[in-house]
């Protein structure tokens, strides 16, 4: 708890206005401080797990709470310094039917304070989505380049076996001469004449 709110709130530093009505008529308002000794969770909400502002460090307390008052403290009420008049200090009444409903409290108030974690969620499912998405193209680009390297190889080879299929019989068919001694050409180009 930030005693420095709890005390701004209570009217520190305002005693002489706060204590007393002009003209030193009878006392209206007295500056108090209370300090809560809270034993269930059901009782109070922390302000700093819902808060946009990480240093807000109050307690709210649910209304119908019970507080047994435990002690009392008067500072000099007629002391216009004194930062606070009266100080009490409380401490919750345990309500014996109040387990079962602290249970479900503690599941809304678990609820509550993760709504930031839900827009955290949501923004991770989102980047999870990208990432699929991102993941599923590079999936396809590499597939696509993986299936043209294959087909280009294919017919490398494809064509190469042809060319060597050609080269190979338009080798042998060169090569092959006629057994007549006057004729010089190959049989291919014997048709010619």
């Amino acid at each position: 708890i930030d005693c420095k709110v709890a005390e701004m709130f209570a009217g520190e530093g305002q005693q002489s206005q706060v204590k007393y009505t002009p003209k030193d008529h009878c006392p209206l308002q007295y500056s108090c401080l209370c300090q809560y000794l809270i034993k269930q969770n059901s009782t109070a909400i922390n302000i700093q797990s819902l808060s946009t502002r990480p240093d807000e460090k109050e307690v709210l307390i649910l209304p119908f709470t019970v507080f047994k008052v435990i002690t009392i403290k008067q500072n000099y009420l007629y002391d216009p310094k004194a930062s606070i008049s009266i100080e009490i200090e409380l401490e919750e009444c345990e309500d014996p039917n109040d387990n079962k409903n602290e249970l479900e409290n503690s599941e809304t108030s678990r609820i509550s304070s993760t709504n930031d974690d839900i827009k955290d969620i949501e923004k991770y499912q989102k980047f999870k989505q990208r990432k699929r998405r991102l993941y599923g193209i590079i999936g396809f680009l590499v597939f696509a380049i993986l299936l043209s390297l294959t087909l280009v190889l294919i017919f490398m080879f494809v064509i190469r076996k042809d060319s060597m299929k050609n080269t190979t019989s338009m080798a042998t068919s060169t090569t092959e001469m006629v057994t007549d001694d006057n004729d010089t050409l190959p049989q291919a180009f014997k048709h010619i004449n």
